[in-house]
């Protein structure tokens, strides 16, 4: 019971943390720059690439923390590849946002979210 308690924190602890500071740096960029963000209401490639690299570093940050809690279960690397379907999920579940990446920049975050998950759980355990 503790456990499975434990794998859920995790995982919504990590999840919130990286979906909340990249809407952060979203929200930011647009107000502080909109012109580097859209053309005609399509994503400029800059900004997609952008994009990547901050929500890497915010997957980095969110399983971190995630790592934290799980490293107190049995298998934290589990969790951390549960983290990692759950954030690939979301991200492949949102089709308006899809169909503005495209297929290219969304494959692209899938790596970076699955890049970010195992930087952050090996920083924490490690």
């Amino acid at each position: 019971m503790i456990t499975g308690t434990l794998i859920v924190l995790a995982l919504l602890l990590g999840y919130l943390v990286a979906v909340g500071l990249s809407m952060a740096v979203t929200f930011g960029v647009t107000r502080a720059a909109p012109e580097f963000v859209a053309n005609d209401h399509m994503l400029k490639t800059g900004y997609k690439f952008f994009q990547a690299v901050d929500w890497t570093a915010c997957v980095i940050v969110g399983s971190y923390l995630s790592a934290l809690v799980a490293s107190i279960t049995i298998r934290p690397w589990f969790v951390g590849g549960l983290l990692a379907a759950l954030l690939v999920l979301v991200l492949w579940s949102n089709t308006w946002e899809m169909r503005q990446r495209g297929l290219g920049h969304q494959l692209l975050m899938s790596v970076a979210t699955v890049a970010g998950v195992g930087a952050g759980y090996y920083l924490a355990l490690h």
